[in-house]
């Protein structure tokens, strides 16, 4: 059974690198700011549709990136992405 989604969510920005590619840094950086501020979870490629102009393999790449930036902080600490859902 799959957990209901609750809390507050923030759909993000997606930052771009100069060669138009998702800029995983500042992406990391920003939710990890996010969620220092107490939201719930991030919504990625969220806020104005920009999903469909990024292929399934950036895509996926963005939210292994996301994962892994999240397992490199410290467990429940405000630099954790431990509330980020993909």
């Amino acid at each position: 059974m799959m957990e209901a989604i609750r809390g507050f969510w923030v759909a993000s920005a997606t930052p771009l690198a100069t060669d138009g590619g998702v800029d995983h840094a500042r992406l990391a950086a920003h939710a990890k700011q996010l969620f220092s501020k107490g939201v719930d979870g991030v919504v990625l490629f969220g806020t104005t549709g920009e999903g469909t102009s990024f292929n399934v393999a950036e895509r996926v790449a963005t939210i292994e990136a996301m994962l892994k930036a999240g397992r490199a902080g410290p467990a429940n600490s405000d630099s954790s992405l431990s509330g980020f859902s993909a």
